[in-house]
């Protein structure tokens, strides 16, 4: 089994995805792998990705590995725990990840700090558009508390608005809740939300993220988060989503990934804009639930 530094290192190196990373290390289980010379004889030989492979020489591996050295310093110096995908406590439902063009995107290495029990608990991503109405705001915190209360892992993703009331929620009920984030855990973003970030902390929730400590803020990342979200939790639900964004590709996302998605439905909202992705949604494949309809959303989610 090829250790952490390894799989960041090959992580950085060009040619090498996931796929080519998880075969390769499946080649490194039958060999004898005693040092950064027998790891890259075998990225040599490796018959995966022979273009990939045979370009990357000896000052090209090492350069690579003084990389995933100095992540791993930052880590400890930062208190961040990292799991790969060969540890026992890594989430396997993130190896089948569905990105927003239907493909599966694995991730391989996860950077985290708070309670990895959270993980154990079945969970419910719940999202929705960063500038919900009074009506998304309050929902948000209810089905954040209900569904915590109920035994579930509330997933999010620590933006504004409906992301944020769902955690709280569940931290409302002393529930456990899960935010994945879009750049490295030596930051918090937004800085309107660290005062929720530390609150998941000290109350056994859990950061993750699939980006090293030092990774800049970037919208791809962002969006590239959200089929995580989807990934660990069983369903999905949308609180208030607009006709566009990031909602909408986590929506898909779920469809994608043959999961259910729920939308709240709002008979007569006060800003009805805010609602017209929850009714696409819907028209795609979505089913919609009442504004306090938390028992069919269990009934599909707990064993």
């Amino acid at each position: 089994m090829l250790s952490a530094e390894y799989i960041i290192a090959l992580q950085s190196l060009p040619g090498f995805g996931p796929l080519n990373i998880r075969r390769l290390c499946a080649l490194a289980a039958q060999s004898d792998i005693r040092s950064s010379a027998d790891v890259h004889t075998l990225i040599r030989q490796c018959t995966v990705s022979i273009t990939a492979g045979s370009t990357i020489d000896r000052e090209t591996f090492g350069k690579a590995l003084s990389f995933a050295c100095r992540i791993l310093d930052d880590a400890v110096h930062n208190g961040i725990g990292i799991l790969t995908f060969q540890d026992k406590a890594f989430p396997a439902a993130l190896l089948d990840a569905v990105n927003a063009s239907g493909r599966i995107d694995p991730a391989l290495v996860l950077y985290y700090r708070g309670s990895l029990e959270a993980l154990s608990l079945p969970g419910v991503a719940l999202v929705g558009t960063r500038h919900p109405s009074p009506e998304g705001v309050e929902d948000g915190e209810y089905y954040g508390a209900a569904l915590a209360e109920a035994g579930c892992n509330i997933v999010s993703g620590l933006a504004l608005g409906c992301d944020a009331a769902g955690h709280r929620g569940a931290l409302l009920r002393g529930g456990r809740t899960t935010a994945f984030l879009g750049h490295g855990l030596d930051t918090l973003y937004p800085r309107e939300n660290i005062p929720l970030a530390r609150s998941i902390l000290e109350r056994g929730g859990l950061l993750m993220s699939e980006y090293p400590a030092g990774t800049r803020i970037a919208p791809r990342n962002f969006v590239a988060r959200n089929r995580l979200q989807v990934a660990l939790a069983r369903a999905t639900l949308v609180i208030q989503s607009g006709a566009k964004g990031g909602t909408i590709h986590t929506g898909n996302m779920t469809l994608a990934a043959k999961k259910p998605l729920f939308c709240i439905r709002y008979d007569a909202p006060v800003e009805p804009d805010v609602c017209l992705g929850n009714a696409r949604l819907v028209r795609s494949g979505g089913s919609y639930v009442g504004r306090r309809d938390e028992a069919e959303i269990l009934q599909r989610v707990l064993p």
